[in-house]
């Protein structure tokens, strides 16, 4: 087992001063020597924006980490990994915890594999949890606005669809969404669940295969029930 360290700019962020490659390696480095967290490896991500995950360096570290071959990963702060709280999140919760990598995150003090660590993430959860749900409740009544308004709305989400502009459940991907709630109610984890579905061959809505990310878009827009047309 090793700990890795991994850095991260942005195209916007390599001229800034307390924020380059090496500044944050050097943090990490005095953060492994102070709690003896050696040998270490230091994984990088020049001129990646952090937004989403399709980034070499941290689909590196998502590998090793799930072969198993990591203890520890260290970022600078929170921002350096990943700067969408929904990825954030499924790294924690999907790549780190399930295959027993404790997370560290210098400028916040967190530390995952300590309790204190684990109370803040769950309180991050939850303040991101609540976040989801009033961004679900403002988009449901917007497009509600829009449809008696005559406006145009897009596509429906996952498990309903639109009739006479009213929105109503999808007799067959509503099926789908509630195996999926039910599965993640259970502790079943993303990718364990997308896995389950490709298996049985389900269609997403895209016509791909399903993603540990596509299944947590479903959950977290499914969280509250909808009201659905008489």
């Amino acid at each position: 087992m090793s700990t890795l360290i991994y850095t991260r700019v942005s195209t916007d962020e390599q001229a800034a001063k307390g924020v380059s490659l090496e500044h944050q390696a050097a943090k990490a480095q005095t953060y492994c020597d102070l709690y003896e967290l050696t040998p270490y490896q230091i994984i990088s991500d020049n001129a990646k924006s952090g937004r989403d995950l399709k980034r070499p360096g941290i689909q590196r570290v998502i590998t090793l980490c799930r072969a198993k071959e990591v203890e520890h990963v260290i970022v600078y702060d929170l921002s350096r990994l990943t700067r969408s709280t929904r990825d954030l999140l499924y790294l924690i919760e999907e790549v780190f915890h399930k295959n027993g990598v404790s997370f560290h995150s210098i400028r916040e003090m967190l530390d995952t594999g300590t309790p204190a660590g684990k109370l803040v993430l769950t309180i991050l959860g939850a303040v991101n949890q609540m976040a989801r749900e009033e961004t679900s409740l403002k988009t449901k009544e917007a497009l509600q606005y829009k449809i008696q308004h005559g406006g145009k709305v897009g596509r429906a989400p996952y498990g309903w669809k639109y009739v006479e502009g009213v929105l109503v459940e999808d007799p067959y991907e509503i099926v789908i969404v509630k195996r999926i709630l039910r599965n993640y109610k259970r502790g079943v984890g993303y990718s364990a669940i997308a896995r389950r579905l490709n298996k049985r061959k389900e269609t997403s809505q895209t016509g791909k295969a399903w993603t540990p990310q596509m299944v947590l878009g479903i959950i977290q827009t499914n969280t509250k029930p909808r009201r659905t047309g008489k």
